[in-house]
């Protein structure tokens, strides 16, 4: 009786922890973020100053920190040109958003009467539907808005995020004295090290394939557009880039746009076999990058669960929005490792991955 009391007193202990964290990531929102978004940029730093230093010139290597200096200004200053590009050009759209609206409830309408169907819906309709009427009397416009509204209190955030990564950096230096310091033994700290060193390389591993598969298929993106006449081919394929980071969804949401554009757009003869083309090519280069490309770049390293995955970017979407769709993944990477390596956790981290294999993810002495 003393241990199914003991079992339930767990139970309610467990969810009560998680209903606490859930709750505290709600509430601390405004300082979590940044931090988890100083925390990602602080692994493409780190990355690209250790390519850096890497170089040798005449024979001498690049100075450790004239390469972490150099590397904090090239991400920062793409950050910085990429979000300008954002911001100026979701004005345009969202001005033009109307108009364009417009005549696609018009095409629209085209298309119910050659189906002989007399409700017509309209797009504002059609999102509110989708959305399971999360969004009512919503348009493109609104959408843009929002987003860019989103976008904009993230640039708000750019200098507590600059801060926190700064801060970040400095901290790897003391971080193995720091963990040597908690650490009840040797084998302990062997073992906190080792999984940290895990977590680092699967997540920079991610973070780098990924960001090069994104690039690569928004550059293709880019070409497509420009060689269609797509209006604000540089918006769609930077807004591509960015949601090629958002599992599964955000492919679609990527082509979604530009390719609707093609139905409403002035100046195409023939809009409904450009619509046709626009979507067979952009279709075709996210299968190209996603399904061939990334997957020899990345490999089965992550091995986790396509429902965890699913779940992962429900629950993040829920609690912090568009940014926790971005950040879903890195996230699951990191709790996979850590269950993987206790046995009270290890019925979590199977559950979590791939395949149910986590051995080769487990780490000597993990008891």
């Amino acid at each position: 009786m003393d241990r199914v009391n003991a079992s339930l007193l767990n139970v309610f202990l467990g969810f009560a922890v998680a209903a606490l964290t859930v709750y505290i990531l709600i509430i601390g929102q405004a300082i979590l973020v940044p931090l988890v978004i100083a925390l990602l940029i602080a692994y493409f730093i780190v990355a690209i100053a250790d390519a850096i230093g890497g170089v040798r010139i005449i024979g001498i290597p690049i100075f450790k920190p004239f390469a972490m200096l150099a590397s904090i200004a090239i991400v920062f200053g793409a950050l910085y040109l990429l979000g300008n590009v954002m911001v100026e050009n979701a004005n345009t759209v969202a001005a033009q958003a109307p108009a364009y609206q417009k005549s696609l409830d018009l095409r629209l309408q085209e298309i119910y009467d050659f189906f002989g169907m007399e409700e017509t819906p309209t797009i504002s309709g059609l999102i509110n539907m989708m959305t399971n009427g999360g969004l009512k009397n919503a348009d493109i416009s609104s959408l843009i808005q929002k987003f860019l509204g989103q976008a904009t209190g993230i640039a708000g955030n750019m200098f507590a995020v600059f801060i926190y990564t700064v801060f970040l950096i400095f901290e790897r230096g003391t971080l193995k004295t720091k963990i040597a310091a908690l650490a009840r033994d040797k084998m302990q700290h062997s073992l906190i090290e080792d999984t940290l060193d895990s977590i680092n390389q699967n997540v920079r591993r991610y973070l780098a394939v990924k960001s090069l598969a994104s690039s690569l298929v928004a550059v293709l993106s880019y070409m497509i557009m420009i060689t269609i006449g797509i209006d604000f081919a540089l918006f769609w394929a930077v807004l591509t880039f960015f949601f090629n980071f958002v599992p599964y969804i955000g492919s679609i949401i990527a082509v979604s746009f530009p390719i609707l554009l093609t139905l409403v757009q002035p100046g195409f003869d023939d809009p409904v076999t450009t619509f046709l083309f626009t979507l067979l090519a952009l279709v075709a280069a996210q299968q190209l990058v996603g399904s061939f490309i990334e997957p020899r770049l990345l490999g089965r390293t992550l091995n986790l669960s396509p429902l965890a995955i699913l779940l992962s970017l429900a629950f993040w979407w829920a609690v912090w929005g568009v940014i926790g769709m971005f950040i879903s993944i890195p996230i699951m990477v990191i709790f996979l490792i850590i269950f993987s390596q206790f046995e009270s956790t290890r019925s979590i981290a199977i559950l979590l991955s791939q395949r149910g294999d986590i051995q080769s993810m487990r780490l000597p002495a993990a008891e």
